[in-house]
């Protein structure tokens, strides 16, 4: 697990706030080791200061990843039947929730439920993931991976993507980390169903160990007392959205 250490609860203001080292920042960008700043980087955000190339490459592979992840879990976002067009919010959903996928925070109550949601449509958010992944998706729309119906609200604009078509199927696991590709790829030429269960099984081995970790160092590093009130305030949440 990355060694970020975070803070919690400052005297001045409610903040909390993480450091990790480039080497580490750039191996889970780049291969999702621990998904867990590469999925905060799944979502909107802040660049504060100066990104260095290397970093901000990373960055454009990490968005590229979440955006093929995305497209080959639909058919599991949708209850398990076959979907191959989808609005733009479910998109968006569907690459909100992977870094979710296994986080025991979820399924015990100690997340708010409706994180996921407020994440795309709290006020000036679904803009900012417009904004984000624009340029990917006309990437993706220029080598055939999918089609992209725009209507004057972005919100009922769609996306198309054939997932029975093996070459598209190939390409978008392609564009995963190394790790979740030979997961996929001994299926990829025989079932297309078992992509979105297999992915997401895949996605649960890495985020599971993650989160049960990373909040071990969080107790550790926040200190018992901090702790404590930032576990009582997610669970309070969590019981609210219930």
């Amino acid at each position: 697990m990355p060694t970020l250490r975070r803070r919690l609860l400052l005297p001045f203001h409610k903040v909390k706030y993480g450091v990790i080292s480039k080497e580490k920042l750039l191996a889970d960008l780049l291969n999702w080791q621990y998904l867990y700043i590469a999925g905060r980087l799944h979502k909107p955000t802040i660049c504060i200061g100066n990104c260095d190339d290397e970093i901000l490459d990373a960055q454009r592979k990490n968005a590229t990843s979440a955006l093929s992840a995305s497209l080959l879990l639909q058919n599991l976002r949708n209850n398990e039947q076959r979907q191959e067009v989808f609005s733009f919010s479910q998109l968006f959903f569907s690459i909100a929730r992977i870094s979710y996928t296994g986080d025991f925070r979820m399924t015990v109550g100690a997340e708010d439920q409706n994180k996921v949601n407020k994440l795309i449509q709290s006020p000036g958010q679904y803009g900012r993931w417009v904004d984000m992944y624009t340029e990917t998706l006309a990437e993706f729309r220029g080598r055939g991976l999918l089609d992209i119906t725009k209507t004057q609200n972005d919100q009922n604009s769609f996306v198309e993507c054939n997932l029975q078509d093996l070459s598209v199927r190939k390409e978008l696991i392609r564009q995963l980390p190394k790790s979740l590709q030979k997961t996929l790829d001994t299926i990829s030429k025989d079932n297309s169903e078992l992509l979105g269960p297999t992915l997401a099984t895949g996605l649960t081995k890495i985020v599971a160990p993650s989160a049960r970790i990373q909040g071990v160092k969080g107790l550790l590093t926040a200190g018992l007392s901090k702790s404590i009130k930032y576990a009582a305030a997610k669970f309070s949440k969590g019981r609210m959205s219930r």
